[in-house]
C-alpha cells in the first residue's frame, strides 16, 4: 500500500517537470532554420538493436534525402508526455513518421496502440508509417483488432503505410484501401557500414532466446561442434540486456556492427543479423523464423552471394564451407538496388 502512494506521489511531483522538459525541447527545436518540421515518433528506449539500427537508419534517411527539413525525435516512453503539446504547436504543413520494425500487429500491441492513437489525434497532418511487417494471425483477436487498425487507418486523409516485404504489402493494400501503401526495403539496408575494414578471424552465433525462436537446439549444437573445429566460436544477439536511448545508440550500433566485420561468417535466425551481416559485407547464413519477415526480406537480397537463406534447418550443412570459401573474393554492399523503392518515401514526405 505504501509504495503504491509513493508512486502516485513521485508521479505528481515529476509531471510538472516533465511539462517544463518537453516545452523546453519543443521551443527549441521549433526555432531551428528550417520552416518544414518533422516528428519521429515511437523509438525505442530498449535494448533491441534491430530496432535501435531502423531509427537510426530512418534518421540517416531523412538526414541525406530532405535536408530542408528539421528533425524531432520522440522515444515511445515519452510520447504520452508530448501529445498535448504537439495537438497545439505543430503546424498543417508538419510531418509525423512513426517507428518502422515488425511490430504491426497483436504480437506487439503497445506499439500498435500508439500508432492508433497517434493516426486518430493528428487527423490534418502527414502521417507516415516506414517499413513494416504486418502480422495479426488468424485467432479471433487477431482478426477483431485488424478490422479495428483498419477502421482507424482507412479514416485517415492523409496516411501512408511502408511494407518492407511482399506478403506484408499484398495485406496493407487489401486492409488499407483508403491509405497509401508502398513496398521499400528495410530501413536498415539504407546504410552501409562495411567500413572501416577489420581482420576476420571468428565465427560469430547471434540466435533468438525468445518467443520467435524455431531453430532447434540440436542444429545449434552440431552446427557448433562442425565449425569449432577449425574456428572459434563466439555467441552474441542483437538485444542487450539494458536500455539503450538516442544518446547511447550510435555507440552500442558501432559495437555490434564492429564485431560483425571482424567475423568469418554469421550465423543466425535474427532478420536484424542477417541485415547486419549484410550491411557489413559479412558471409552469413540465415534461418528462418516463425513468420514470413526474414524469408521475404531475403528476396531484396538474394543477389548478395554471402548472404545464404536456410528455409529448412537441415540444409544448413550444405552451405557453411561455401561461404567460408567466400572470403577470398573481395565483396561489398551497396544500396543501389534498394534506393528506387526508398524514393517513394521521399516523394510522400516531400509531396505538398
Amino acid at each position: 500500500m505504501l509504495k503504491a502512494i509513493l508512486s502516485k506521489v513521485k508521479h505528481v511531483i515529476l509531471k510538472p517537470w516533465k511539462i517544463v522538459e518537453v516545452n523546453v525541447a519543443l521551443n527549441k527545436f521549433t526555432k531551428k532554420g528550417n520552416s518544414r518540421k518533422l516528428y519521429l515518433i515511437g523509438t525505442p528506449n530498449h535494448g533491441n538493436l534491430g530496432d535501435q539500427a531502423i531509427t537510426y537508419a530512418q534518421i540517416q534517411f531523412i538526414k541525406d534525402q530532405c535536408k530542408d527539413i528539421d528533425l524531432f525525435e520522440i522515444h515511445f516512453n515519452d510520447v504520452k508526455h508530448y501529445i498535448k503539446q504537439l495537438t497545439k504547436r505543430m503546424n498543417k504543413e508538419d510531418i509525423i513518421m512513426l517507428q518502422g520494425g515488425g511490430n504491426l500487429g497483436v504480437e506487439y500491441f503497445k506499439e500498435e496502440q500508439l500508432r492508433r492513437k497517434i493516426i486518430r489525434t493528428f487527423t490534418e497532418q502527414k502521417v507516415l508509417i516506414m517499413p513494416q511487417t504486418i502480422d495479426f494471425g488468424s485467432t479471433d483477436e487477431g482478426r477483431r483488432e485488424l478490422k479495428r487498425t483498419q477502421e482507424i487507418y482507412n479514416a485517415h486523409p492523409n496516411l501512408a503505410v511502408v511494407a518492407r516485404e511482399e506478403k506484408s504489402f499484398e495485406m496493407m493494400k487489401r486492409t488499407f484501401y483508403n491509405n497509401s501503401v508502398f513496398l521499400t526495403p528495410d530501413i536498415v539496408m539504407y546504410v552501409n557500414k562495411s567500413r572501416p575494414k577489420e581482420e576476420r578471424k571468428d565465427i560469430l552465433f547471434c540466435f533468438r532466446k525468445d518467443k520467435e525462436k524455431v531453430v532447434s537446439g540440436r542444429i545449434e549444437d552440431e552446427l557448433y561442434k562442425l565449425l569449432s573445429r577449425d574456428y572459434t566460436i563466439k555467441a552474441t544477439d542483437t538485444v542487450v540486456p539494458y536500455r539503450v536511448n538516442k544518446e547511447t545508440r550510435e555507440k552500442e550500433l558501432n559495437q555490434i556492427w564492429s564485431m560483425f566485420r571482424k567475423s568469418r561468417l554469421i550465423v543466425t535466425d535474427r532478420l536484424h543479423g542477417m541485415l547486419f551481416a549484410l550491411i557489413t559485407s559479412t558471409p552469413c547464413i540465415a534461418f528462418s523464423n516463425y513468420n514470413y519477415k526474414v524469408k521475404g526480406t531475403y528476396k531484396w537480397i538474394s543477389q548478395f552471394s554471402f548472404i545464404t537463406f536456410v528455409e529448412k534447418e537441415e540444409e544448413v550443412f550444405q552451405f557453411t564451407d561455401k561461404l567460408l570459401e567466400q572470403l577470398e573474393v573481395e565483396q561489398e554492399y551497396n544500396h543501389h538496388f534498394a534506393m528506387p523503392h526508398y524514393e517513394e518515401i521521399r516523394k510522400f514526405i516531400d509531396k505538398k
